[in-house]
């Protein structure tokens, strides 16, 4: 039997890193994040950092992702690297009138010390030139450390900001 449960919800506009705390990572086994995200810059690429359990976002290129796409006019496209400082969760969102990006991720091991800390995602989005394109993937920290959150940034634009909201959800796999 499995119990979800909101943990909690942030809505934000004109924000250039949302940090989102107290995930209850010691309760969850698994987190579920539903975010729908609109960029104030073209090209956004929406990633997250950890933050630990003593409160510091991990900056070290201690995480390795892989994702895929599809884009609507073109064919997939495979993405993987290897000592990143970050975790991409969309890719090339533009800011145009009705361009954004909604999705999940879910996070594995937040309240294990002991291991590392594993995600999956999966968005949908309105790429800059206005066409759809779709994207799952993976990635992992490989560092042992108790995660109690995330910060959310765009990784391509510096001055980035974003309008949109962030639901957050705990998992208990009984």
């Amino acid at each position: 039997m499995s119990n979800l449960r909101l943990i909690n919800e942030a809505t934000f506009s004109g924000a250039s890193a949302v940090d989102v705390t107290s995930i209850a990572e010691s309760d969850f086994d698994i987190h579920c994040v539903e975010f729908e995200l609109t960029p104030n810059t073209d090209n956004a690429l929406p990633s997250i950092r950890y933050i630990n359990s003593s409160g510091s976002v991990i900056t070290a290129t201690d995480y390795d992702e892989a994702f895929q796409e599809l884009q609507s006019y073109s064919t997939f496209t495979e993405y993987k690297s290897t000592t990143n400082g970050e975790i991409r969760i969309a890719e090339n969102v533009g800011n145009a009138t009705s361009e954004s990006c909604v999705g999940k991720f879910w996070i594995f091991n937040a309240g294990n010390s002991s291991s590392y800390t594993f995600s999956l995602h999966q968005t949908d989005s309105i790429f800059t030139n206005g066409n759809f394109l779709g994207a799952k993937g993976i990635a992992v920290l490989h560092q042992t450390n108790t995660i109690k959150g995330f910060r959310l940034f765009d990784q391509n634009n510096a001055s980035g900001t974003f309008t949109g909201t962030i639901r957050t959800y705990g998992l208990r796999v009984d």
